[in-house]
């Protein structure tokens, strides 16, 4: 494996970790991804830095509901890495539940052997849809890229239902994924 390889994927393991960290609302985590000097740019144009975006987190101003992050390039600059990608998100912030479908930008920086999180920055691809308490996202469809694989789809539909079936069920049942 190539050097840069190495990085794409210690890049990738990072917004992997960082976006299981904002689902489960972990914020210990965020303390060892994110750099001191953090600059965090939501779509909405507001900017965080480290100790601002951690308070809005504690303080439940941030709950994310669903994560979907894809990175389609990582490149490497010295001790920096830019990762270009696109998420889509249902999160509660300042009490209103909204779907978000964003092109992102992140900088990675290099301090020591750790790869933290310096910048993000996220433009939206579409207008916020807000939702209300109970209500599911626009169908995946409206927002799945053209080169989207089916199986992919596919998988992400079935987790979409099987989710809705388990938020109803009554008594809540296991979730299972199919058997091939």
């Amino acid at each position: 494996m190539t050097h840069n390889n190495q990085i794409d994927l210690i890049i990738r393991t990072c917004e992997a970790q960082r976006s299981a960290a904002m689902l489960g609302g972990h914020l210990d985590i965020f303390s060892y991804l994110f750099h001191p000097d953090l600059t965090y740019v939501h779509s909405n144009g507001a900017v965080d830095n480290l100790k601002s975006y951690l308070e809005k987190c504690r303080s439940r101003e941030f709950i994310y509901h669903s994560l979907d992050f894809q990175i389609d390039k990582v490149t490497l600059v010295g001790d920096m890495a830019i990762a270009f990608g696109e998420m889509t998100t249902t999160v509660t912030s300042g009490g209103l539940r909204k779907h978000l479908h964003n092109r992102t930008v992140t900088a990675w920086q290099k301090t020591g052997d750790q790869w933290q999180l310096l910048v993000y920055q996220a433009t939206p691809l579409k207008p916020a849809c807000f939702l209300t308490q109970h209500e599911r996202p626009p169908l995946f469809d409206e927002y799945a890229p053209a080169t989207l694989p089916k199986h992919r789809y596919q998988a992400i539909m079935y987790t979409i239902n099987t989710i809705i079936e388990y938020r109803h069920a009554s008594p809540p049942r296991p979730i299972s994924p199919p058997m091939p």
